[in-house]
């Protein structure tokens, strides 16, 4: 009894084991919790979750077809299946195409709740039409794929049958919530079919973001009923030759849709296609920062009908086949858009812009725009084939401001602009909402943007130098001038560029007006404020500017170092009395950089006599330079007559020939004088000649003195003879 007991209890545990809820980490693959995605899926339906649940998916390829059901615990938690090695190539969940519409999928999902797909692959095989990869249906709702290749086989199919995710209406199903991140769809005759219940029962949260679109023949995305959908960041390709391609095929879809920083490279049909869709209801569409490249004779860019409120800002749109039509509106409601900073471009006969008769205004805003095609600019309801922009704002009564020239594109499908006339010839003054980054994430000018989705130019200027006194003296005034360097990829305006700098505490702020300050070219600014060098010391001048859009901030500064000093201090002499056979030898002070005295000697001392100054009183002033600050100074010399009766004597009986001399001089004192030396000084005072124990009657040798005139002194036991001489 008691065995029996036991079996039972492990009996009932077992069972109850094998269908607990899910929660946590499984893996699915060999040697995994499952063996196949049926597996787990079909634990899923039967079990449900008490919690999130991740299946990491071993690599490899699974050939098999998986349906998810509504089960318990998924209007709370979520599941997620995902390759484990996080690589979208390293696991392929496939099925067969198939000839009939019976189990058109590889993954369905039937009232499906809180479920995502990463990074793997999902793909029809075989070539028969029926290829979809993806059903959703029957009020599935929160199913997120990410970085998942969707593809199948089919490149020249237009039904839907093939379609790579597909999402219908049916049974008044409501699919709501779905997104679409870093994804890849391959081929197919639509990428993404999303359908919402009615015009009057809007699905929503429908976003595709950063994926990429291959190869679609028939539409990329179609969103129908749809409320707020998201079409962001994505690439699309497609060389169809569908007649009725779609890209984007919104039809009602309101309350602010945005299509924004999308590429666009295509052959025929229609970039974009709205049709009875309207921003409306306190909300605005958002068309921004799309490049749009088609190539296909009879291609239209943008078609609108019955469509309204949308916002279209910042395009790049360029038609190079032959008959087509860059934007083109019709329907009796399209009213209230707004239309500026776009780009229409074709270098072939594309036609730019036509407004049909049905429409009375379409624009609430159309200006800065640029409309440049061999063809016609457009048609404005009666009004066809308008030839020129002059012809088309006066037809128009719009685009005042707007422009016509080629933007330059690097290339028929790279529609990066390079230098044009459209940089900075946007506008931003704009309704919201707008945008302030271009396609590639890049800052927008705030007042003068580049037209299009690229934003090419870039503000950047540079202070390549400070100007100023290195060396300052105390309490004068120096002046700061700063050199200002263009290295934008444009020509520069700013008719109030702040500029300061900052000196020992005190900044000094002022707006300098550059006007056309062309790419490379510089400018010299001085400031009206001068800098007051009020303190002694070691200092920086540190100097500025402010440019809200500059790209590049790290070089709006330059500093100088600088020294204020003080004014150098002369030590010169007392007034001074000296006789007329002596000299006087001032010295103001030793280690200055520069001297200059009043005889226009630059010595750091000077000797003076009589001959230099005369007799009497004469001032003698130095200025002196340290560190290039200059004082001045001067000082009395007096040459006073001290010689008494034997020197006038002595004088008297020196004879002294010839005289002017060249080579020998000849002296002869009369009487009985002893000379004791013989000296003879250039005009400074500066003693060229000496000779001690010179007779009464001898010679000097004078040939190597330079021709002027020179003062013979002529010393004996009695007196001392002066004489005047000249050599030549």
């Amino acid at each position: 009894m008691t065995r029996q007991f036991s079996l039972l209890i492990f009996s009932v545990f077992l069972a109850f084991a094998v269908n607990a809820q899910l929660s946590g980490t499984y893996t699915i693959g060999t040697g995994g919790n499952y063996t196949s995605f049926s597996a787990a899926v079909s634990a899923l339906n039967s079990q449900g979750i008490s919690g999130n649940v991740v299946f990491n998916v071993t690599s490899g390829t699974y050939t098999e077809q998986i349906t998810i059901n509504n089960f318990t615990g998924n209007a709370t938690h979520t599941v997620t299946f995902q390759s484990a090695a996080g690589d979208s190539t390293a696991v392929t969940l496939q099925a067969a195409s198939s000839t009939t519409s019976t189990n058109n999928f590889v993954v369905k999902f039937n009232h499906a709740k809180n479920i995502k797909f990463k990074d793997m692959t999902i793909y029809r095989s075989g070539s028969s039409d029926y290829a979809q990869v993806v059903e959703i249906a029957s009020s599935s709702t929160y199913l997120s794929f990410n970085s998942v290749i969707l593809k199948n086989n089919k490149t020249n199919l237009a039904g839907d049958y093939a379609a790579l995710v597909i999402g219908k209406n049916t049974n008044n199903s409501v699919l709501n919530h779905f997104t679409f991140t870093n994804c890849k769809f391959i081929n197919g005759s639509y990428g993404i079919f999303i359908q919402g219940s009615s015009s009057g029962s809007l699905a929503s949260g429908l976003e595709i973001t950063n994926s990429i679109f291959s190869n679609q023949y028939r539409t990329v995305i179609y969103a129908a009923y749809q409320e707020s959908p998201k079409i962001n960041y994505n690439i699309i390709t497609s060389n169809s030759t569908y007649y009725n391609f779609h890209a984007i095929d919104f039809l009602y879809c309101n309350k602010g849709p945005e299509i924004m920083n999308n590429k666009f490279s295509l052959n025929k049909g229609y970039g974009l296609y709205l049709t009875n869709s309207q921003g409306c209801c306190s909300f605005t569409g958002k068309i921004f920062n799309n490049f749009m490249a088609m190539s296909g004779s009879g291609a239209t860019g943008i078609f609108m009908s019955n469509s309204g409120t949308f916002n279209f800002y910042f395009n790049s749109i360029n038609m190079y086949g032959s008959s087509s039509k860059a934007f083109r509106i019709a329907g009796s409601t399209a009213n209230h858009n707004r239309f500026a900073n776009n780009i229409l471009y074709s270098a072939t006969t594309a036609k730019l812009m036509v407004v049909e008769q049905s429409i009375t205004m379409p624009f609430d805003y159309c200006n800065y725009n640029d409309y440049k095609t061999n063809g016609y600019i457009g048609d404005w309801h009666a009004t066809t084939n308008i030839s020129s922009l002059s012809a088309w704002k006066t037809t128009s009564s719009l685009d005042a401001n707007s422009i016509s020239v080629n933007p330059n594109f690097v290339s028929n499908t790279d529609l990066h602009i390079q230098s044009s006339q459209v940089q900075r010839a946007g506008t931003t003054t704009l309704n919201a909402p707008v945008t302030n980054i271009d396609i590639d994430g890049r800052s927008r000018h705030n007042i003068h943007p580049d037209m299009g989705a690229h934003e090419y130019s870039f503000d950047d200027l540079k202070i390549t130098k400070v100007t100023v006194e290195d060396n300052m003296c105390l309490s004068s005034k120096y002046n700061v001038k700063i050199t200002i360097k263009n290295i934008s990829n444009h020509d520069f305006n700013d008719p109030n560029l702040p500029v300061k700098y900052k000196f020992n505490g005190n900044t000094v702020s002022e707006l300098k007006p550059i006007s056309s300050l062309a790419s490379g070219d510089s400018l010299d600014y001085i400031f009206s404020a001068k800098i007051t060098a009020s303190t002694v010391g070691a200092f920086n001048v540190e100097a500025w500017f402010t440019l809200n859009m500059d790209i590049n901030s790290s070089n709006d500064t330059a500093v100088k170092a600088v020294a204020v000093n003080d004014y150098p201090v002369i030590t010169l002499p007392n007034d001074t009395q000296v006789c007329s056979t002596n000299t006087v030898t001032l010295d103001p002070g030793q280690g200055f950089d520069y001297y200059l005295w009043k005889t226009g000697d630059t010595t750091s001392t000077v000797t003076l006599d009589v001959t230099m100054l005369g007799m009497g009183g004469t001032f003698v002033w130095v200025e002196v330079t340290k560190s290039k600050c200059k004082s001045k100074d001067s000082t009395l010399v007096v040459f006073k007559d001290c010689s008494g009766i034997n020197d006038k004597i002595v004088t008297e009986a020196l004879s002294v020939y010839p005289n002017p001399a060249t080579i020998t001089l000849s002296i002869d004192i009369q009487g009985p004088f002893k000379p004791e030396y013989a000296e003879i000084r250039d005009l400074t005072g500066r003693v060229v000649y000496h000779e001690s124990g010179l007779p009464a009657k001898g010679k000097i040798d004078v040939s190597g003195l330079p021709k002027g005139s020179y003062i013979l002194l002529i010393k004996t036991d009695t007196g001392t003879a002066r004489k005047q001489i000249i050599k030549r």
